[in-house]
């Protein structure tokens, strides 16, 4: 059985804490595990974390090494997908009670406001866990007959149900349509969260701190690389707490640069889970639209106009995989502390707050939540 320490030591060098992970059986560290020259203050050395690896012997008498769980619990988290801004719910607006319009027929209704958050049709991982802690994440819509008297809350279709409730929501256009129209007073009104900018944290909780151990970029192969993602750390301001500064970070400014810190792609999943079919189609502008929509050619000739055969995946109401996706992971070597006691997170935005083309991209960050010993 061999126990290991995670030492942190104040490096007066670097203004930072730093970390050394030696069995139990070695002297304490007494330089910097950056830099050996540094100059540190013993008197800060203290053991944070202990992890042990115990030996077992199976029944032919093999000794095997066990890894015993790392102390913390498990936090993960997922940013909103870059492509689809009808899901970039932190931070989002929030709007009571709007009183929306007719657009002339008692059907449909209209918002001052477009993108809409929607927690219901799959765009967010784990979004019934996100509209269970903001029940306002959720659209709410309530008519009032004959422009008097209590207003009356409706129900919205499920996803994929048909007309089962009083009506469906068009997420991008802010637009409320009833299955049966309502009558010529009836007034509407929604309650419901807006897009304003794709910004995104990865931060502890309070009193805790995150150890970053891994994370992941998912896009598929449609993905339009139109403007830099920005990663930057966030920390208390020294001098004006408990506003944050700027204290490093980096762009992606091209789809390369993921690979240059990565360890390579996983193998590219191809399109998959739903009906797949085989068509003719006629026309560029047809085939291309059916390559955007994750389509492969199979054959092309011309007749009189370009004909192709093809072959994808039908979208199946949005619920299947209708475009090929790369996975790119990161192991660290160390992992990326992140301490709540000085404020310290990853902030994750899009330069231009407007969304990338193509239909999907995001990251996943794979974390350790523990107590932070300096809160």
């Amino acid at each position: 059985m061999a126990t290991y320490y995670t030492y942190k030591l104040y490096c007066e060098t670097e203004a930072a804490w730093v970390k050394w992970v030696l069995p139990s059986t070695d002297d304490p560290p007494t330089t910097c595990s950056h830099n050996t020259a540094h100059t540190v203050d013993l008197d800060s050395r203290a053991i944070e974390s202990t992890e042990t690896d115990v030996v077992v012997v199976d029944n032919e008498g093999s000794q095997k090494t066990v890894v015993l769980p790392t102390p913390g619990s498990e936090k993960n988290f997922y940013s909103p997908n870059m492509c689809d801004k009808c899901a970039w719910y932190p931070g989002s607006p929030t709007v009571t009670e709007e009183a929306l319009t007719d657009a002339g027929s008692q059907t449909t209704y209209n918002s001052v406001n477009t993108y809409w958050i929607d927690v219901k049709h799959g765009r967010l991982f784990k979004e019934d866990s996100l509209l269970a802690e903001d029940p306002t994440l959720g659209v709410k819509v309530e008519v009032q007959t004959g422009g008097t008297g209590d207003w009356v809350e409706k129900t919205e279709n499920s996803y994929g149900g048909g007309e089962d409730g009083d009506y469906s929501v068009d997420y991008e256009a802010g637009t409320v349509t009833f299955n049966d129209a309502l009558g010529a007073t009836d007034n509407v009104r929604a309650s419901y969260h807006y897009a304003d900018g794709y910004t995104f944290y990865i931060e502890p909780a309070a009193g805790k701190q995150l150890k970053v151990v891994y994370s992941e970029v998912q896009y598929n192969t449609d993905i339009v690389f139109n403007q830099n993602i920005n990663f930057e750390f966030e920390a208390y301001n020294p001098l004006d707490p408990p506003n944050r500064v700027v204290v490093g970070g980096f762009k992606f400014k091209r789809l390369i640069d993921f690979f240059q810190e990565s360890i390579g792609p996983y193998p590219t999943m191809p399109h998959h889970g739903g009906v797949g079919e085989t068509v003719e189609v006629t026309g560029i502008t047809n085939i291309n639209t059916k390559i955007s929509q994750g389509y492969d050619v199979l054959g092309m000739r011309y007749d009189t106009d370009w004909i192709a055969i093809m072959h994808g995946v039908q979208a199946d109401s949005g619920r299947s995989m209708t475009q090929p996706l790369i996975t790119v992971p990161f192991h660290y070597n160390a992992y990326k502390l992140l301490q709540s006691s000085i404020g310290l997170r990853i902030k994750i935005s899009l330069e231009t707050d407007e969304p990338l083309g193509g239909t999907f991209g995001n990251t996943t960050a794979y974390c350790l939540s523990e107590d932070d010993p300096d809160a």
